[in-house]
């Protein structure tokens, strides 16, 4: 990645770094797009409409793509995650515990840093889940990481 935007470059080395620390990658839906996976990667995708097309899916180990818009109040215009996709997601996570694991929203900054701070927490790493909240480009979604911390325990 090549931008002269410093804020974009501190985006993408601040996800970078939690990747090589912890095996865990919060993109957004641009960067899920064109990245290549190592071995052993699985990835949830999350969207509110259709997916675009990634690159390299048959690199992934496997792929959960679940639709909810990033909104953490309910709405008549958009679909609040359920009880039902947090166990969804819950159950992947789980499966694949000791794999990479990369997550993607449409901006990779609510509901996929949810998901991580979710996995940092299921996997008992506290100083991940603060080091996730800490990074500016991070916003995670409070209903998203609630259900999911439900799912969990």
């Amino acid at each position: 990645m090549t931008s002269k935007d410093p804020l974009l470059r501190y985006s993408f080395a601040a996800r970078m770094q939690i990747y090589e620390d912890y095996g865990l990658l919060i993109l957004s839906e641009g960067m899920a797009v064109q990245y290549k996976p190592e071995p052993h990667t699985v990835l949830v995708r999350i969207k509110d409409d259709e997916f675009a097309t990634l690159k390299y899916p048959d690199l992934y180990e496997d792929i959960l793509e679940v639709l909810f818009a990033d909104i953490d109040q309910p709405s008549v215009y958009d679909q609040l995650m359920t009880e039902e996709q947090a166990q969804q997601i819950f159950n992947f996570m789980d499966k694949y515990r000791d794999r990479k694991f990369v997550v993607h929203c449409q901006a990779g900054i609510s509901r996929s840093s949810a998901v991580g701070c979710a996995w940092a927490h299921m996997n008992g790493l506290p100083e991940l889940e603060e080091k996730i909240r800490r990074t500016p480009c991070f916003c995670p979604n409070a209903h998203v990481y609630r259900r999911l911390v439900d799912a969990i325990e």
